[in-house]
């Protein structure tokens, strides 16, 4: 007896549109172009969900029940391969519901949440708010090892180290970075290990940003403006990330540039960047 296959199955195998079962022109999707089209708009709308409905029993007041809009858009996207989070694009090949840099970005976020939310309840329970290891001493927000090893607080710290001429970050190496807007001063590496947990949330890329600087030789790549870490230097995405997010933790996507050319040029490819420049140049110059 042949197996029993189910409708959406059978017309996979058959190179139908699973959804209204016309024929498949194209091996790139599992729907026309008209279905594909409906499906990515109701992904992009997330329409709404009934959140007053629970579920019955245990977990009632954690879980509810999925609505049948919900269920189609998880069935869509899984069949279109877009992330659950961002709808960027995925292989068709993997069985994941996000791509990626989203798991990445998703452990990172909830392993700071516990810790968030671990030292919250230690310091509530009477801890010591710099450790949270040792009960903290009577009159103190610190314990008493705390207290001994540091006897300033760290805003004094900081104030004591930036006066001197210092680094706020390791405060061993004298500061070169002059601060601007009231931004801190920090010596190179710290500068640079500061701007790696900006963009990729740890500091060990810091050496890729820095050589990265080292082989534009301190150039600004659109205006040629000598760069200074602290004072003009910024990180600028190649590929802009609110229109390519599978690109957002991409080492080669990043570059040193200018802050002036980095604020002109936003979400802009190089490419369309350097059009609107020469646009802009003919129209108020007469030249290109």
């Amino acid at each position: 007896m042949a197996k029993y296959l189910p409708r959406h199955q059978r017309r996979i195998d058959s190179r139908q549109c699973i959804q209204c079962g016309a024929h498949l022109e194209s091996t790139d999707g599992l729907r026309c172009k008209d279905c594909a089209e409906k499906c990515r708009k109701a992904t992009r709308d997330n329409s709404r969900v009934r959140d007053d409905v629970p579920i019955a029993g245990r977990g009632a007041n954690n879980r509810r029940r999925k609505s049948s809009a919900e269920r189609r858009l998880l069935f869509c996207s899984l069949a279109q391969r877009f992330c659950q989070r961002c709808d960027a694009p995925m292989p068709k090949e993997t069985h994941h519901r996000v791509c990626d840099s989203c798991i990445i970005w998703r452990r990172r976020e909830s392993r700071l949440e516990y810790m968030r939310n671990y030292r919250r309840q230690r310091r509530s329970k009477g801890y010591c708010a710099r450790c949270v290891s040792h009960r903290k001493a009577e009159g103190s927000k610190l314990c008493k090892e705390c207290s001994s090893n540091n006897p300033l607080s760290l805003r004094e710290r900081r104030e004591l180290l930036k006066a001197n001429g210092f680094c706020q970050g390791c405060g061993k190496v004298p500061a070169i970075i002059h601060p601007l807007k009231g931004y801190k001063a920090y010596c190179e590496t710290c500068y640079l290990k500061h701007r790696s947990i900006t963009y990729f949330r740890v500091n060990k890329y810091w050496t890729v940003l820095k050589a990265k600087l080292e082989a534009q030789e301190y150039r600004c790549p659109y205006t040629g403006e000598t760069l200074a870490l602290g004072v003009n230097a910024t990180i600028d995405h190649i590929l802009p990330v609110s229109r390519y997010k599978e690109k957002a933790l991409d080492l080669d996507n990043i570059q040193w540039v200018s802050d002036r050319a980095n604020q002109a040029k936003g979400q802009l490819t190089p490419e369309e960047f350097l059009d609107l420049v020469k646009a802009v140049a003919s129209h108020r110059l007469g030249r290109v």
